[in-house]
């Protein structure tokens, strides 16, 4: 890659367009990890991906789950996943209508989103973030 760039030649050349087809379709069998996870790489989508506990990690009896289930997704991808509660976790910030709709797995105390347009001290909080702790005990589901 150093030497095509190196050249002048870009992605838009047919060795450049070559070189990232052969980027895009490289899928290592497995990825070096020495953390508590490693990729799942067959697992990998647009909209989600799966790390797997390391059972060679220094300290893999206290890691507490098998594995963890990342979402990812705007807001409108990931409402449905958080009110089928398939998701123990969400970092989005959901509107009331949501928030009513999961009252039991609220966090008390959780604080409020202001819109992204605007500061917090010039408009009242429009979102509320959600998490949940409803999942197995063997897998985390997280929506970020």
């Amino acid at each position: 890659a150093d030497e095509l760039f190196a050249s002048g030649k870009t992605l838009d050349d047919p060795e450049g367009r070559q070189l990232l087809d052969q980027f895009v379709k490289f899928r290592p069998e497995n990825v070096i990890a020495s953390g508590p996870f490693m990729f799942d790489v067959n697992s990998f989508t647009v909209s989600q991906n799966t790390l797997l506990k390391n059972e060679k990690c220094w300290n893999a009896n206290d890691v507490k789950f098998d594995r963890i289930i990342n979402y990812q997704g705007e807001t409108s991808d990931i409402t449905p996943v958080v009110l089928s509660k398939d998701v123990d976790y969400a970092t989005h910030g959901f509107p009331p209508a949501t928030v009513q709709q999961t009252a039991p797995t609220v966090v008390p105390g959780s604080h409020t989103l202001p819109s992204s347009s605007t500061s917090q001290a010039s408009q009242p909080a429009r979102h509320s973030k959600i998490a949940s702790l409803v999942g197995s005990p063997k897998a985390l589901h997280i929506a970020a």
